[in-house]
């Protein structure tokens, strides 16, 4: 779990003054499948790392464990 300006400061996609276009741009070149979890993991990264209310199973106990090794 982090909170988006730990990953701006960690991300090599997302760091420095990298505009939002050069980002897209960046990561549309990886040709990458969809995220999974994305619809989960965003508003947890918005909210600080907080688990986000009605997460499936899975993504929950991951969550819980994550929260549990802080």
């Amino acid at each position: 779990m982090s909170n988006i300006g730990q990953e701006k400061s960690r991300s090599p996609r997302l760091g420095g003054d990298r505009s939002l276009a050069a980002f897209v741009a960046i990561m549309s070149e990886l040709d990458l499948a969809y995220p999974t979890f994305i619809a989960n993991a965003v508003p947890g990264t918005r909210e600080l790392g907080a688990c986000p209310v009605g997460l499936p199973e899975d993504p929950q106990r991951y969550c819980r464990q994550m929260n549990g090794s802080r």
